[in-house]
């Protein structure tokens, strides 16, 4: 019997701490890759605020009595301010920026564990709003976690916790060896999915931002998805991409039907325990005629690159389907102990509008 498979994926852009500052006032940051803050000015005044970079740069030296800037979010944190200022606060992880950001302008949904008690989110380029505390355990195989909904165990399987190789903090999703997912799937599963992230329409595209690390079991892993993956509507069958854990190597799969036909694996690299992998991923959802993609980079290096091939269904169903992320689905309940991804500090889903 064909398994349904489950995945998530995406990349931050990092923010610089630019900014010149006059006395008093605070300097905006600029734009591009990373620079150092602007000069903290006279007493009093404050460092300049976070622009959009590749990395974050360093807070506005501030003079004596002043507040470094603030650092913004990307792939180091910013430094403090100097000369008897207090420190500007360290950015969120990000990423190097790869492929066509700027053609996918259009934030759908974002999610950035390092701001307040437990993450915040947005959707469609609203407010950020807060989560709750991630405590929550299944009901018959989900719990609700204001803007999205959790897949998991009548157990705890998601925490915060502080980046292990960076700033800020993540969210840790896991699964242990005997979780059974709800009582008609006696499986490990958790992962996310959101109301936010559903009916995608076929002819739209998306760009997926998502840096992640596992720890725990990576080896005794048959074939289970790990990250990401796209679902088609069907409740029955494989999702149309997927990322997957085969044999301890990181693996991507597009399929152009839910059950038998022939399925594209793309190998990407074993997968090594607590060692990050910066995605991005960039689709365009239909027909092969009507110039469907899919791209994918890997640690700033482009591993997928397939053209001529249908992405969804778009022969069985009137939208290509909904995404999920932070994902952890054994369904050959193959995992040795506990398995665990660590994905942020931040993650992005976004459209070409």
């Amino acid at each position: 019997m064909a398994a349904v498979r489950c995945w998530w994926h995406a990349t931050a852009l990092g923010l610089a701490v630019c900014g010149v500052l006059g006395c008093g006032d605070d300097g905006d940051g600029g734009s591009g890759a990373a620079s150092s803050g602007g000069g903290g000015g006279s007493a009093g005044s404050s460092g300049g605020s976070a622009g959009t970079g590749n990395a974050a740069g360093n807070g506005g030296s501030g003079g004596t009595g002043a507040t470094g800037g603030a650092s913004g979010s990307g792939g180091s944190a910013g430094g403090g301010g100097a000369g008897g200022a207090s420190g500007g606060s360290g950015g969120s992880g990000g990423s190097t920026a790869v492929g066509n950001p700027g053609l996918y302008t259009q934030s759908v949904f974002e999610m950035d564990f390092a701001q307040g008690t437990n993450g915040k989110y947005r959707a469609n380029a609203g407010a950020w709003q807060d989560f709750n505390a991630w405590t929550g355990v299944g009901n018959n195989g989900n719990w609700s976690n204001a803007g999205v909904n959790v897949q998991t165990t009548n157990a705890n399987r998601t925490e915060l916790l502080p980046n292990a190789h960076g700033p800020g903090n993540v969210l840790r999703t896991w699964i242990q060896a005997g979780d059974q997912w709800k009582s008609s799937a006696t499986y490990p599963r958790t992962e996310l999915t959101s109301s936010f992230t559903g009916s995608v329409p076929f002819g739209s595209e998306w760009r997926m931002e998502l840096p992640f690390y596992v720890t725990g079991d990576v080896a005794n892993t048959g074939d289970s998805i790990i990250g990401f993956q796209f679902h088609h509507n069907g409740n029955t069958g494989s999702p149309p991409f997927s990322m997957s854990l085969n044999g301890g190597t990181l693996r991507f799969s597009l399929r152009q039907v839910p059950s038998g036909g022939t399925t594209l694996h793309t190998p990407i690299f074993p997968l090594q325990a607590d060692t990050v992998v910066d995605l991005v991923f960039e689709v365009k959802f239909g027909y092969a005629a009507d110039g469907a993609y899919v791209r994918l980079w890997a640690n700033g290096k482009q591993v997928v690159d397939i053209t001529g091939k249908n992405v969804g269904y778009p022969d069985l169903e009137p939208n290509a389907g909904y995404w999920k992320f932070c994902s952890l689905y054994d369904w050959s309940n193959a995992v040795n102990g506990t398995r665990s991804v660590y994905s942020g500090p931040v993650f992005k889903l976004l459209r070409k509008p």
